[in-house]
Parts: C-alpha cells; structure tokens; sequence
C-alpha cells in the first residue's frame, strides 16, 4: 500500500470515527455510557491478546472480569464517599503507572490483574457510573474534553514534524518530541482560554459547576486543558511502554491505520479519575 493509500485510508477512518464518537456523545448519556463500554470490551480483548495471543479464552475472561468491576462500580452513587474514595485509589493508580514511565519497576507478567482492573476496568467503571448515575448528562463538557485530546494529539504531531528535535522519552516513543509536547501545549491552552466563554455561559452545561468556573470560564477550560495536555501524554507514553514491553507496534486492529482501541482511547483513560475529581470538587 502506497503512502498516499494509507495517508487517505487513516483519513477516511478517523472521520467516520469522529462522527460515531461525538453522535453518541450527541445522542444522551446511554450513548456515553456506549462509549465507555465499547472501550473496555475492545480494550480488554487488546490487552489480553497482547498478554496471551494463543488462548482466546483469556479474552472472554478479560472482558467477563472487566463487566463485574463495571457492576460494582454502577451500584455506587456519584454523591457518596465511596465514590469519590474509587476516583481517590483510580488516581493513585495513575500516579503508580506513570512512575513506571519514568524508572521501570512493574513487571507486566505478573501484574496482568492489577492492570486490566486498575488501568482499564476502574476509570471507564467510574466514567460510565458517573454519566447514568448523575441526575443530568452535560454532553457538551465531555465533547470538549475529546476535542482536547484530539486537538492535544493533532497539535502534536504538526509541530513536532515540523519543529522537532529533541526527542521527549527517545527510550519509549522515538517519534515524540519536546517541541511537539510544549507546542502542543501552548496552542491548546491558548484556544481554550479564548473559547471558555462561548462554551462555559451556564453552569449547567458544565455540570453545574460554580459561579467562579463560569465567572473564570476561560480559566476554567485552560485548566482542563493542561489535565487533558499533560496527563494525556503519559497515557499516551505508558500505553507505549506496554506496547514496547509485548513488542507490538499497535494495541490491536479496530481502526485501520490508527491501531488499536486503547492506542484511540490511552489518553481519555488517563485522564478520567483527575476530571471525574475535579467535577465532584467544583
């Protein structure tokens, strides 16, 4: 295949992926929670696939154990303690996996569990919890955190093909560079400071955020933002170092030209337990 082939191949696709993520983002808070779901079914599948490529029956059992958590998780209401104490040990979690980025200490084999239930199962679990337990569903505020990643991700890529020279983690991603993480960064923070007050002009399209959050709107999404910029990047860098662990070039195949659904989704998983946290505190 030509590189223009795979050029229009990766276009193709990620429009028609766009269009079903932000419709069922659109389409009511079943069609977040689809969202959600599809993630950790397909993202199970990848992670034990890359665990145990032989045994299909490891999958079934992946996404099986992955259910129970999502069943659990559901039958805590978004108001209770006990929920904002899951979002507490879902953080800590992030903060464990993105110290393996930096010194490697975890030995994937022997945390196949941990993995599938603390990495993929608990932050999807909260985030469909939180968007069919809440009594109202602010599609809008989950549209622009997407748009965040992606705009995050594009930006990126732009400026570090461009521009780039340094590279970021040479050891995990060779193709990421400081230009492109701090470009990326800038671009991002700038537009959504600029565009906080044409999104943010009721807290109840926010989750009825506070007066400051819409008096500060343009704060606000800056401050979503930079969660979504930094955070995202070390998702998107561990997902690497699982993928460098099992040398495999991508997750899996859902969407070609783009891999797998955890190479799609590792950022928006990393970022779930600091914005759930952050909605419950404003």
């Amino acid at each position: 295949m030509s590189m223009n082939e795979v050029l229009r191949q990766r276009a193709i696709t990620g429009v028609i992926f766009s269009i079903l993520v932000v419709t069922l983002f659109i389409s009511g808070k079943y069609g977040a929670a689809l969202i959600g779901l599809l993630i950790s079914t397909i993202g199970a599948t990848e992670l034990a696939n890359m665990y145990f490529p032989s045994q299909s029956s490891r999958k079934t059992t992946a996404v099986f154990l992955v259910y129970i958590i999502h069943v659990i998780v559901f039958s805590v209401s978004p108001d209770s303690t006990l929920f904002l104490v899951l979002i507490l040990i879902s953080l800590l979690s992030v903060v464990l996996l993105t110290g393996h980025i930096f010194v490697s200490f975890l030995d994937f084999k022997k945390h196949y569990y941990g993995l599938l239930i603390f990495y993929l199962a608990l932050p999807l679990s909260l985030f469909i919890s939180f968007v069919l337990n809440s009594d109202i569903y602010c599609y809008l505020f989950w549209l622009v955190v997407i748009g965040l990643i992606w705009m995050t991700d594009s930006m990126a890529y732009l400026v570090g093909s461009r521009w780039g020279r340094k590279k970021l983690f040479e050891r995990i991603s060779p193709k990421k560079t400081w230009e492109g993480f701090l470009g990326a960064g800038a671009i991002t923070i700038a537009v959504a400071w600029c565009t906080g007050g044409l999104l943010l002009d009721d807290p109840s399209k926010f989750y009825f955020v506070s007066d400051w959050c819409v008096q500060n709107s343009g704060l606000f999404i800056a401050l979503i933002s930079v969660v979504v910029w930094i955070i995202g990047t070390l998702g998107d860098l561990f997902e690497s170092c699982l993928k460098r662990y099992f040398n495999v070039k991508d997750s899996g195949h859902f969407m070609p030209g783009h891999g797998g659904m955890l190479d799609r989704f590792d950022s928006f998983i990393f970022i779930l337990p600091f914005i759930l946290l952050l909605l419950l505190i404003l």
